[in-house]
């Protein structure tokens, strides 16, 4: 399969953006290092040893299961256009973008009513493919809507 560019260039508003989501190594090295940090944790606590290593074990064996699903979640095509929103060909309803810093968190509803949800981390999406999706979202400026500075 070709490699697909995060973003397509479009130059009319009639032809939809195209944004790429792939799973993140910036979130699974988070994972792995929050995960190695838990498990540091419960074995130089108080805890006895009888009890801190199966929670050790426990937790380890939860961010390998989780580092695991993560890393083998298919690549996502979004579409946005004027008057549609396809993901992976299929239109959907109800699509929101949050911001919190550098990632965007995306949410929609399927035909089927269930709930998706998908974030882009950094390493995911460029940052000229990030201020194409503001665009895109309707969402022109990053900056809050109480000003940070006092008048």
């Amino acid at each position: 399969m070709p490699s697909l560019p995060d973003w397509s260039s479009t130059s009319g508003s009639c032809r939809p953006e195209v944004f790429r989501w792939r799973p993140s190594r910036q979130q699974g090295c988070t994972t792995a290092l929050l995960a190695a940090a838990a498990v540091a944790a419960l074995l130089l606590s108080g805890l006895p040893p009888a009890a801190a290593i199966p929670a050790a074990i426990a937790v380890l064996a939860g961010a390998i299961a989780v580092l695991r699903r993560e890393a083998c979640r298919d690549a996502v095509l979004v579409e946005l256009s004027a008057d549609t929103v396809a993901v992976d060909g299929s239109a959907v309803a109800s699509l929101s973008v949050a911001w919190r810093g550098p990632l965007a968190f995306m949410r929609w509803r399927e035909p089927s009513g269930r709930t998706r949800r998908l974030v882009w981390w950094p390493d995911v999406l460029s940052t000229e493919a990030r201020r194409r999706l503001r665009l895109a979202t309707g969402r022109e400026s990053s900056s809050p809507l109480v000003a940070s500075v006092a008048p």
